[in-house]
């Protein structure tokens, strides 16, 4: 499955900015989780939290139920999972 649609799952990854690369693999050691502890995760500002959150949603990457963020395709959440040691961003932005 993962050899299939790596490269769509690669895609998905390289179209993601710093902040939102570090707040998806907050997001995955979390499973699921409230913004405020993202923000605690990810050491990120709740404001860049809260924006990073919002452009994941347009983008279909992460939803919102009842104030609680997931992986809206638990797929990509285990490729991210599976490549974490490849995926780490550097702070350098």
């Amino acid at each position: 499955m993962f050899a299939s649609w790596g490269g769509y799952f690669w895609d998905l990854w390289d179209r993601c900015d710093l902040d939102q690369r570090i707040s998806l693999l907050a997001l995955l050691a979390l499973k699921n989780a409230e913004a405020d502890q993202i923000v605690q995760r990810s050491g990120l500002s709740k404001q860049r939290v809260l924006l990073t959150l919002e452009k994941l949603q347009m983008r279909d990457l992460v939803t919102r139920e009842e104030g609680t963020y997931r992986f809206t395709v638990p797929i990509f959440a285990q490729w991210v999972k599976q490549n974490a040691h490849l995926l780490a961003p550097s702070h350098e932005s």
